[in-house]
C-alpha cells in the first residue's frame, strides 16, 4: 500500500486510524512468522521483540492528530520491510546459505535501527502534540473564566464586559492553530496576557468603599493596557499563521522524510 495515497485521500482521523491498524497487523504478522523462521532465527526473534514494544506507543496516539500521520506512515513502511525480511527466513536453502544469512543479518541490523529511529520520532511528535494542546486548552479555559467572571463583576463592569468581548474573538483564532514553531511563542504570550486579564476581572468581584474611585480609575487603565495587548497578541498570532502556511508550502518541495523531520525539529524547539 502507498501510504501517501492514504494520507491524501482520507481525513485525519480516518488516515491515522487506518495507519495504526495497518501497523498493528504488520506487528502481529512479524511476531507470528518470527517463531517459524528457519534462517537467522536469532535476528527474527530480536526483531519480533523490538516491534512488540510499538503496540504501547500506538495505543497512546491521538487519532485526530494530523501531526502523527507522517511518522506513522514511515513506521508502516519499515514494518512492511521488516515483514518481508522475516518472510524470507521461512525456508532453509543450502545454496550460499552462510553468505545469505550474513547478508540478512546486516539487513536486520539496518531495519532494527530504522524502527528505533521511527519510534523516537513518533514519540517526539506525540510529546509535541500533547504540549501544544495543553497550551491551547489553557487559553480556552482562561477565556471561559474571563467571560464568566465578567458577568458577575461589581466594579469596572463596563471594562469587564469589553474585555470579555475581546477574548471571545480569540476562540476563532485558536480553532485555526496547529502545532507549529511559528505559533508557539505567540501562543505563550497570549496565555500570559489571558492570565493577567483573568486576574484583573477576578479582582472586580467585590465592591469596596475604600478608595473605590481611585482604584476603579487605576483598574480602568489596566483594562485598557490588557485590551491592547490582547489585540496585539491576536494580530501576531494571525501573522504567525500566515508565516506557518507559507513555510509549509515551501517545505512541500522537499522529499517527504526530510520535509517532516525539518518541521518536527523546528516545532520541537519552538514548543519548548
Amino acid at each position: 500500500m502507498e501510504f501517501t495515497v492514504v494520507l491524501g485521500a482520507l481525513g485525519n482521523v480516518a488516515a491515522v486510524t487506518q495507519l495504526v491498524g495497518n501497523a498493528g497487523g504488520l506487528i502481529a504478522k512479524i511476531i507470528k512468522e518470527a517463531k517459524t523462521a528457519r534462517q537467522n532465527k536469532a535476528e527474527c526473534e530480536q526483531l519480533a521483540s523490538r516491534v512488540s514494544t510499538i503496540g504501547g506507543v500506538l495505543s497512546r496516539l491521538p487519532l485526530d492528530a494530523a501531526e502523527v500521520a507522517p511518522p506513522l506512515a514511515e513506521l508502516n513502511k519499515i514494518l512492511q520491510e521488516a515483514h518481508r525480511l522475516v518472510l524470507s527466513c521461512q525456508k532453509r536453502s543450502a545454496v550460499n546459505q552462510l553468505f545469505r544469512a550474513s547478508q540478512r543479518a546486516d539487513e536486520f541490523s539496518k531495519v532494527n535501527a530504522r524502527i528505533n529511529s521511527d519510534i523516537k520520532v513518533l514519540i517526539l511528535s506525540l510529546v509535541i502534540f500533547i504540549a501544544y494542546h495543553e497550551r491551547r486548552q489553557n487559553a480556552r479555559e482562561l477565556i471561559s473564566k474571563i467571560i464568566k467572571d465578567a458577568e458577575t463583576a461589581r466594579r469596572n463592569k463596563a471594562e469587564c464586559k469589553q474585555l470579555a468581548r475581546s477574548v471571545v474573538t480569540i476562540r476563532g483564532v485558536l480553532s485555526l492553530l496547529t502545532p507549529d514553531p511559528d505559533v508557539a511563542g505567540p501562543l505563550d504570550e497570549l496565555n500570559n496576557t489571558l492570565e493577567e486579564a483573568h486576574e484583573l476581572v477576578a479582582g472586580c468581584q467585590k465592591r469596596s468603599a475604600i478608595s473605590q474611585i481611585f482604584r476603579g480609575n487605576r483598574r480602568a487603565n489596566r483594562f485598557r493596557e490588557v485590551n491592547l495587548r490582547i489585540n496585539s497578541d491576536i494580530s501576531v498570532l494571525n501573522l504567525s499563521l500566515h508565516i506557518a502556511d507559507r513555510r509549509q508550502q515551501s517545505e512541500q518541495t522537499l522529499p517527504p522524510n526530510r520535509n517532516y523531520l525539518c518541521s518536527l525539529k523546528y516545532c520541537f524547539s519552538g514548543m519548548g
